[in-house]
């Protein structure tokens, strides 16, 4: 389904800009209130919602490899500003496991990068094997 296709290429542009650039000083955050927890939420639920959806229904080509690393890099992506909404918003004093420390947390730059590049070749590129 293509609407899934452009969900898909516009979350991962978004959540790539939302990881990437985080700086509070940067114009991003200027155009878009990032650190607003219920647009992280959403965004988080959305992303992940469409990567399921992804992997059930390809768009056309290969049935499964088509869409899949576009739909892992937004797993990825939306489970990463799920993390970060709940832990910022606890009141306790509560710290991730270590593995989700490392993956999603000290990692979410690259994840933002990995999810940059992924929206702007599966753009230019729909139809190709792997993406």
């Amino acid at each position: 389904m293509l609407q899934f296709y452009f969900l898909s290429v516009m979350l991962n542009l978004l959540i790539g800009i939302m990881l990437v650039f985080n700086k509070e000083d940067s114009a991003v955050e200027k155009l878009l209130d990032t650190e607003d927890k219920l647009f992280q939420l959403v965004v988080g639920i959305l992303s992940v919602f469409v990567a399921l959806i992804k992997l059930l229904s390809p768009v056309k080509g290969v049935p499964f490899f088509g869409d899949f690393l576009p739909a892992l890099i937004g797993f990825a992506g939306g489970a990463c500003l799920l993390v970060h909404y709940f832990y910022g918003k606890s009141t306790a004093e509560v710290q991730p496991p270590e593995l989700i420390n490392q993956i999603f947390i000290e990692n979410q730059r690259y994840i933002g990068i990995a999810c940059l590049a992924c929206a702007v070749i599966h753009f230019i590129c729909p139809a190709v094997l792997f993406l």
